[in-house]
Order: structure tokens, then sequence, then C-alpha cells
């Protein structure tokens, strides 16, 4: 195996390791090491499996800002690695820190900028995230109205994406 081939694989096997691990700092901190890594072997792949891990950091982490900070991380990984797979993480990332946020307004913020990533990579994987973001907006939402405007914005994503309901 090559430099490269280990890194890749101690990669995906410290990606592997925040599934399991209870503290989102842990993750976090697996993550990092991620990072080191990927400082020796700048590439797309081992820059994914970081992406996931820091998404995996925000999984029941319910500090909404520490989330949209890991998330902010993972927006740093797609500016050399700009691919719709590493999206796809920062969207995950911004859904979680979406379902922590007591603040309806800086909810749809982050739904919107889900939103965002659904404009520039135009996937239904991303689609489906800001449904979802949309959706967790719309159920808490003071505002009626504002609630109507979200689940009409929802029912457009779910057609133009020909996403099933049942997958919200």
């Amino acid at each position: 195996m090559t430099r490269y081939e280990d890194a890749f694989e101690q990669a995906k096997a410290l990606k592997n390791a925040t599934v399991g691990e209870p503290n989102a700092l842990m993750r976090e901190a697996l993550a990092d090491r991620i990072g080191d890594l990927l400082k020796e072997h700048n590439t797309a792949a081992i820059a994914l499996e970081q992406a996931k891990a820091l998404k995996n950091a925000t999984v029941g982490e319910p500090d909404a800002r520490r989330c949209e900070a890991l998330a902010d991380r993972i927006r740093e990984l797609l500016k050399p690695h700009n691919t719709p797979e590493i999206a796809f993480e920062q969207a995950g990332a911004l859904a979680n820190a979406a379902i922590g946020e007591p603040g309806a307004r800086h909810r749809e913020a982050l739904a919107d900028r889900i939103g965002e990533l659904l404009w520039r990579y135009n996937t239904a994987e991303i689609a489906l995230m800001h449904a979802k973001a949309l959706r967790n907006t719309a159920v808490v939402g003071p505002d009626l109205r504002r609630r109507e405007a979200l689940a009409d914005r929802i029912g457009m994503l779910l057609r133009r994406y020909s996403i099933a309901e049942s997958a919200l």
C-alpha cells in the first residue's frame, strides 16, 4: 500500500469511529485527526471523510451554535474540494443545527443556507435535507402564514426532486 492509501484507510477508520462515539467533543477530535491526514494528503476523498466525521459530531449535539460552527468547518473543506458529496455533509450538519436552534428566524436562516447549497449543487439528497430543515422550521414557527409559506416551499421541493412525502 502507498502512503496515501494508508492515510485514506486511516481516515475512513477514524470517521467510522465517530459513528459509535457518544461524546461529541471526542467525535470532533477524531475529525481533527482526519484533518491532520488531509494536511499531508490533500485529496477530495480524505476531505470527504473529514466532512462526514464533522457532520457526525453534530448528531445529538444540543448546542445549535456548535453544530453551525462544525458546518462552517465543512464549508471550508468545500473551497479546495468542491464536491456535491461534501456539500451534502454540510447540509446535514446545518439540518442538525436547525433541530437544536430555539429561534424560528435563525432556524429558517439555517434552512436557507441548505437552500444555497441546493442551488449550487442541485441534488435530490440536498433537496431532501432542505425540505427536512424547512419542515422543522414550520412545525414550531409561531406565525401561521409563515408556516404555510414554508409548507409551500417544502411541497415545491418534493415535486421538483420527486421526493416522496414519506421521506420527510
